[in-house]
């Protein structure tokens, strides 16, 4: 089967048996994994409430280094230098170069708020939200703040073109409003209110934005004039997740156990996916992939433009799922402490010598229970 060009969806859900051996996994934190980055030179990094960092060769499932920090870590990102910046529980950002394992510079504020969220505007501007709310930009160059946008109640932010950032902010249960601003001065470019309680919203193009409230209806607004301009209407259940994929097509994953692809460019409805149980994430895994995970620990991987099963494999207990590079993936176990790399193509864990049952009954020993199925998604056939 070539993958090539083919835009593909997988979705996991969870099984019963056969765990994954300790020492074929990539073991080494002591508490959850709150952060997975792949790193420039091709190895990975963890980021974890067990206060450590650690660098893995992900091919051989050897660890590279830890590096313990004295806070425990909300974050990690990698910045284009390759030096990695960790927002902190105790409020500060650390930057530190991951082959040295030196501290670069750390951003302090007065607020001694935990980070939550850690986004690079450019190569040299990070965003940073703490607990309470309010959105600080730096110059991670020369470690300074360059100004603060007060806010309460913000529900997370996104990067929008022109140097513009939306906020989204809670205002009660049943209204709430999304603000841009201009990253370059800090002013405040619009307010848009809403009669309804925003669950999310998702930057597609330099005019658009996907959100999303309590109803299952995924509205699109353009955030330059603030106006409403089309309504995708057909899920059944409250839509939890939303995608970009491939700057064209818009994935959304519901509680009616569907995830639809839409082209949100022509507006219509592409395909809808049927899952057993309810997904409960989707990640994309490179150019054309997207993995979803699932609650009932099956992995399903369809095709959009031709849907026969490609294959099923089983896995156990997983929480989350992240790419690596092109077509391998991390599994994070039960106890979110530890991660099985395996090559989802192949149906073969990259920990583990392929015993003489094959690849397949490799993978099953190795990762577990659950499935992976894959499907075309126009044909809808599994």
């Amino acid at each position: 089967m070539n993958f090539n060009g083919i835009l593909t969806l997988v979705a996991i859900f969870i099984g019963f048996s056969n765990a994954c051996p300790t020492n074929r996994s990539l073991s080494g934190h002591t508490n959850t994994i709150t952060s997975f980055v792949n790193l420039i030179n091709g190895n990975i990094a963890t980021g974890s409430l067990d206060s450590n960092i650690i660098i893995w060769n992900p091919y051989n499932g050897q660890m590279v280094k830890k590096i313990p920090l004295k806070q425990k870590i909300n974050q990690l990102i990698q910045i284009k230098n390759g030096n990695l910046i960790s927002g902190l529980e105790n409020g500060e950002i650390q930057i530190l170069d991951p082959n040295t394992a030196k501290m670069v510079k750390t951003l302090k504020s007065a607020e001694n708020a935990s980070i939550s969220i850690l986004l690079l505007i450019k190569d040299n501007i990070l965003a940073s939200s703490t607990n309470s709310s309010s959105i600080k930009l730096w110059n991670i160059e020369k470690g300074i703040l360059i100004r603060t946008i007060n806010e309460i109640n913000i529900k997370y932010f996104h990067l929008l073109a022109d140097n513009q950032l939306a906020t989204v902010i809670s205002l009660n249960k049943t209204k709430s409003k999304i603000k841009i601003w201009n990253i370059e001065n800090g002013d405040l470019i619009q307010t848009i209110l809403f009669d309804e309680n925003i669950n999310l919203a998702l930057y597609l193009n330099n005019r658009m934005l996907a959100i999303v409230s309590d109803t299952p209806v995924i509205k699109l607004l353009d955030y330059n004039t603030g106006k409403l301009v089309f309504n995708f209407t057909s899920h059944f259940g409250k839509i939890n997740q939303l995608y970009n994929i491939d700057n064209e097509k818009l994935a959304s994953v519901s509680t009616d156990k569907t995830i639809k692809v839409w082209n949100y460019k022509n507006r219509t409805l592409i395909k809808t996916i049927y899952s057993d149980d309810h997904i409960s994430k989707v990640q994309p895994l490179t150019v054309g992939f997207v993995i979803a995970l699932s609650l009932d620990n099956k992995l399903s991987v369809w095709q959009i433009n031709n849907t026969d099963l490609i294959k099923e494999v089983e896995i156990i207990n997983a929480n989350n799922l992240y790419k690596i590079k092109d077509l391998y993936v991390a599994v994070l176990n039960h106890n979110n402490y530890d991660i099985a790399v395996f090559d989802y193509t192949a149906k073969k864990c990259l920990q583990s010598p392929i015993d003489k049952e094959g690849a397949f009954k490799y993978l099953l020993q190795t990762i577990g229970v659950g499935f992976v199925s894959v499907y075309q998604i126009i044909t809808g056939k599994i």
